[in-house]
C-alpha cells in the first residue's frame, strides 16, 4: 500500500448525482474515473512490459486492489493524479477496450507538488526509481531552490551523485539518453561521455560508433565507460599538461607537476602514489 503523508485529517465530501463521496486521511474511497486529471508528467520512463499486462489482466478481472492516490484541486471537482500512473493507464486502456470500470480506489494526499518530489525518491514502497528517473525529479526539485547540498542532505546521497545526476540530465544528448533506456548504457557511462564530447551531436557519435562495431563483430549491444573512452578524441595526458601550464606559479603547479609524473611512472602502483602524495 502507498505510503501517505498529509499533516491533518481532512474531510473533502463532494456530491454528485445525490452520490457523497468521502475522502479522508488514510481511508481510501471510490473515485470516478472522470474526475482524475494528469497534470504533470510521470517520474517513470521505464515499464516491465510483462509485469504490465499481468497488472492490467488483474485489474480487468478483480479492478484496482491498491489505491492511487490524488491531490483535490482547489475549487473543482477534479483530483490531481499524485501516485499510480500505471494503474492509471491500465484502467484507461481498459475503459477504451469496453471493459466497465467506471470508478477507481483512491486515497487523497494533502502534500504539495515539492513534498510528492520527495517523496518518489524517498518512499519505502513500491518499484525502486532507476537512477535516470531520480535525475528527472532533481532537476525539478532543483527548480524550488534546492542546492546540491540540500539535495545530498534531504535525499541521503552524495554532493557527487546528485551533481553527476543533474549533469546527465541537463547536458546528455536525448540520442544517448535513449541508449540508457534502453539498457545500452548506465546512467554514469553516459554522465561520463557528456562530459568529454564537445557537443551532442559528438556524444551520440561516440556511443553508436561502439555500437556498430560490436554488432559488426556479433558482440553484445551493451557498452562500458571503457570501451566508449577508447573513441574519445581526448587526451588526458594533454590536458593534465596544459592544467599544469596555466596554473599559478608555486605551491600548486609543484603539487601538480609532482603529480603528474608520479601517474605517469609505469613502475608505480596505485597505492605507491597514494603513499608518495601522502609523504
Amino acid at each position: 500500500m502507498e505510503a501517505i503523508a498529509t499533516a491533518t485529517t481532512t474531510t473533502a465530501n463532494i456530491t454528485s448525482s445525490n452520490e457523497e463521496l468521502k475522502a479522508t486521511k488514510y481511508a481510501s474511497w471510490k473515485l470516478p474515473f472522470e474526475w482524475i486529471v494528469i497534470d504533470r508528467p510521470n517520474v517513470r520512463d521505464s515499464y516491465d512490459e510483462e509485469k504490465y499486462q499481468a497488472l492490467k489482466e488483474s485489474i480487468r478481472e478483480n479492478g484496482v486492489q491498491q489505491a492511487i492516490t490524488v491531490r483535490k484541486i482547489k475549487g473543482e471537482n477534479k483530483y490531481s493524479l499524485s501516485h499510480g500512473f500505471t494503474r492509471y493507464r491500465a484502467v484507461k486502456e481498459l475503459r477504451e477496450e469496453g471493459v466497465d470500470i467506471p470508478k477507481i480506489l483512491a486515497f487523497a494526499t494533502e502534500m504539495n507538488e515539492e513534498e510528492e518530489l520527495l517523496f518518489h525518491i524517498t518512499a519505502n514502497s513500491g518499484a525502486e526509481l532507476t537512477q535516470a528517473e531520480v535525475s528527472k525529479i532533481l532537476v525539478q526539485l532543483s527548480k524550488y531552490g534546492y542546492t546540491n547540498k540540500d539535495l545530498a542532505k534531504k535525499l541521503g546521497y552524495s554532493e557527487m551523485k546528485v551533481s553527476n545526476l543533474l549533469a546527465y540530465q541537463n547536458k546528455t544528448a536525448q540520442a544517448v539518453k535513449n541508449y540508457v533506456a534502453e539498457g545500452v548504457i548506465s546512467v554514469s557511462t553516459a554522465t561520463e561521455i557528456a562530459r568529454q564530447a564537445s557537443s551532442l551531436s559528438e556524444q551520440t557519435e561516440m556511443i553508436e560508433n561502439v555500437i556498430k562495431e560490436k554488432e559488426a563483430t556479433g558482440k553484445a549491444k551493451t557498452v562500458s565507460l571503457k570501451e566508449v573512452t577508447k573513441k574519445v578524441k581526448f587526451d588526458a595526458n594533454a590536458r593534465f599538461g596544459e592544467l599544469i601550464e596555466k596554473a599559478p606559479e608555486g605551491e600548486l603547479k609543484e603539487s601538480l607537476t609532482n603529480l603528474y609524473y608520479l601517474l605517469n611512472d609505469s613502475s608505480l602502483s596505485v597505492d605507491d602514489i597514494l603513499a608518495k602524495i601522502a609523504e
